[in-house]
């Protein structure tokens, strides 16, 4: 069977050689992919880049999505933001969502394009459009901010709430400070906590960092003091070893509470244990 397989592998490689050799765009990209990926050696930089690039020049989303990627990386290649974006604006311009998002990135942080938030905004919404669920929670997020786009918390929060539909975990700690600050909807402490631990029980390192900020005076994301407190106990005692450090140093300095090294030393003796 073993055997049988690899032959089968083989024919499928030869296969798609002839047909990128045939100019087949598709082939193309998989060969340029295979280069990438080659297993158990060395990849061939040169020979991806080369079989992509045909491939994209053939108006291939998929190869120019990919060359965006690698030259925003610089893997392989000398990075080159511009030529990235441009990759990028091309796969973008045939709805290739994740493209989209990636473009509208370059744009928010000005990577390879000068810097403008209504661009960011206009494409990384078209992507959250599609269905990508990253774009979907940058989206909401924007919307609730008023960054590149008019302030509107209320279509934030449903955009938070489409990527938390797909398990972006990171739009829970969002949709729970939208609840604990009544932000586009009614507010309400009870399901403010329920998506916090939400958050906390998909393991999400960043939400429990959020609330630890929430905490110790660092970023805003609309959380109470007291209920992020609440909510990174809860971690703590579910085992979270960042929970379990940021408690430790909440109490070592005094932030929020009254310092307390017996406490302290408690909690960070238990992320010793994990170490």
């Amino acid at each position: 069977m073993q055997l049988l397989a690899m032959h089968q592998a083989a024919e499928n490689r030869q296969t798609i050689l002839l047909r990128a050799y045939d100019g087949n765009a598709g082939a193309q990209y998989l060969l340029g992919l295979g280069h990438l990926t080659t297993e158990g050696g060395v990849p061939n930089y040169a020979e991806a880049i080369r079989w992509l690039r045909a491939s994209a020049d053939q108006g291939f989303a998929d190869a120019q999505a990919t060359l965006g990627h690698i030259y925003r990386s610089g893997v392989g290649v000398v990075q080159d933001l511009p030529e990235s974006a441009h990759w990028f604006q091309l796969a973008a311009e045939q709805y290739h969502a994740e493209a989209q998002l990636y473009l509208g990135l370059a744009y928010r942080f000005g990577e390879g394009v000068d810097r403008d938030s209504a661009a960011a905004f206009e494409w990384i919404s078209r992507a959250a459009e599609l269905g990508y669920a990253s774009a979907q929670f940058i989206t909401g997020v924007a919307y609730i901010d008023g960054d590149g786009t008019e302030r509107d918390a209320e279509t934030g929060v449903e955009w938070l709430l489409r990527a938390a539909d797909q398990g972006l975990s990171r739009a829970y700690i969002f949709i729970g400070a939208a609840y604990a600050e009544g932000n586009g909807v009614a507010e309400d402490d009870e399901i403010a906590m329920q998506w916090f631990t939400k958050a906390i029980e998909e393991g999400d390192v960043d939400a429990v960092r959020l609330l630890g900020d929430a905490v110790m005076g660092g970023e805003d994301v609309g959380v109470a003091p007291d209920m992020a407190m609440q909510s990174l106990r809860l971690a703590a005692e579910g085992g979270y070893s960042e929970a379990q450090f940021i408690l430790g140093r909440v109490y070592v300095e005094g932030m929020g509470v009254e310092r307390d090294r017996a406490e302290a030393y408690a909690w960070l003796r238990l992320v010793s244990c994990h170490t």
